[in-house]
């Protein structure tokens, strides 16, 4: 049976499709790397491009069904100036923006080219939420000896992970 073709425009860690088993199916477009240096107006135009020009390298053949794309600009701002910043506001109606653009032309690329039968779905995501941090993590304190001392930690405000690949199955 045959996917959905898709196509997958610089979403974190989306590249490098050659290492999936060959039984995965991968879509049809995927970036080669992602580039973090685009702005998502310059990003998510690239999904329209694609789009667009899939349309017309297969005018006969089944179209694309699923769109995937990222923004980052929300996720920036809130990084460099705080969850609660004016700076975020602006970032937030700025994306506002480039949604409403890319959605547009995606939707006109849609009207003008697919049958009336089509089903076309956009997915646009980012990074992750965010809100003020109140408090930070501290393994130790939470684990103090009772932590193997092969586990692996790891901890950024107020998230922390704990790894226990390494860790014997007796000292779990």
């Amino acid at each position: 049976a045959a996917g959905v073709r898709t196509a997958v425009v610089d979403w974190p860690l989306s590249n490098h499709m050659e290492l999936l088993p060959a039984r995965v199916k991968r879509p049809v477009y995927s970036s080669a790397k992602y580039e973090g240096s685009l702005t998502d107006g310059a990003r998510l135009g690239k999904v329209a491009d694609v789009y667009a020009a899939d349309f017309a390298a297969h005018p006969d053949g089944e179209p694309m069904r699923l769109l995937m794309g990222y923004v980052h600009a929300v996720d920036s701002a809130g990084h460099k100036y705080g969850p609660e910043a004016p700076e975020v506001d602006q970032a937030v109606r700025d994306t506002d923006e480039v949604l409403e653009t890319v959605i547009r032309r995606v939707k006109a690329t849609f009207e003008a080219q697919a049958r009336a039968s089509d089903r076309l779905y956009v997915v646009i995501s980012t990074d992750h939420g965010m809100s003020t941090v109140k408090s930070m993590v501290d393994l130790k304190e939470l684990f103090g000896e009772t932590l193997p001392k092969s586990a692996v930690t790891t901890t950024s405000g107020p998230l922390g992970n704990v790894y226990l690949v390494g860790v014997p199955e007796e000292e779990r």
